[in-house]
């Protein structure tokens, strides 16, 4: 009787094999995988950490979700450790960032702009992301180099509170004045 020898493993069902691809960005110097199986995100995903030492020899150990955007360590690298793709900002020279926070709006003005800026999101089907592409913010600071953008989750705030602060009207106004009332939904 022959015996039957299998080389290479038979993948699970409904188990899909994530391949990893080489990490081409300047961000993967300062981060690492995370490979614990508790450490990833609430959705499952894997996480990678901030390994920059501080002063003490400590990691920060930030986590971000490792879905192969770097715009939120780039982020996180330049407002915390002050790190760009060229190496540690000169702390003597002042960050453009610096100035411009120096004379940056006033908290109502933000929130004015935080406003036009979720509506054109809204109104032109954007994607929340837009506002992590390096060319729109630079586009942004350009035209306004005292606002200060928010993330992701920033403008999915005010998304969420136009939306918690509108429902009770809405439903008011279809109890109200609405005869017949016709859904529709994509999903």
């Amino acid at each position: 009787m022959n015996e039957i020898r299998q080389d290479y493993p038979i993948p699970e069902p409904n188990k899909v094999e994530k391949t990893s691809r080489k990490k081409r960005s300047w961000t993967w110097e300062y981060f690492e995988n995370v490979d614990i199986e508790e450490h990833k995100s609430d959705n499952g995903e894997p996480l990678k950490r901030c390994k920059v030492l501080d002063a003490n020899g400590k990691k920060c150990g930030t986590l971000y979700v490792n879905d192969g955007s770097t715009g939120n360590a780039i982020i996180h690298l330049l407002n915390d450790h002050e790190i760009t793709k060229e190496g540690k900002m000169n702390k003597n020279q002042p960050t453009l960032s610096a100035i411009i926070r120096a004379q940056k709006h006033s908290e109502n003005r933000q929130k004015e702009l935080r406003q036009f800026l979720t509506d054109w999101i809204i109104e032109d089907f954007q994607p929340l992301y837009v506002v992590q592409s390096p060319s729109f913010r630079k586009l942004i600071c350009e035209l306004d180099p005292s606002f200060i953008i928010p993330d992701e989750k920033g403008v999915k705030k005010i998304i969420y509170n136009a939306y918690n602060s509108m429902l009770p009207t809405l439903i008011e106004k279809i109890n109200v004045e609405a005869k017949n009332v016709s859904l529709t939904t994509d999903m």
